[in-house]
């Protein structure tokens, strides 16, 4: 099974659309694929509080192992980095 991850929780994202049309695609081919929408429910990292992860990181990390494979789709941010950045 593929597991896929949206990095944009926003409904027109362009990064779910393209989970979405790999889904499809999948699909069409047979192939068990997954989307995974536990980004949505997962609390901000603590490394402090790892070690009692609540029930949705859990959760998060069985569908992560049950995974054969795993794929992402992340918004890259070179606007924000090109806005920002200090001229050398």
């Amino acid at each position: 099974m593929i597991v896929a991850i949206s990095g944009s929780l926003r409904r027109s994202s362009v990064n779910s659309a393209a989970i979405r049309a790999a889904a499809g695609w999948a699909g069409r081919h047979g192939i068990e694929f997954m989307i995974d929408d536990h980004l949505s429910i997962l609390p901000v990292f603590n490394p402090d509080t790892e070690a009692e992860a609540p029930p949705a990181v859990e959760a998060f990390r069985k569908v992560l192992e049950l995974a054969d494979e795993r794929v992402g789709a992340a918004a890259h941010v070179t606007q924000l980095t090109d806005r920002f950045s200090i001229p050398v």
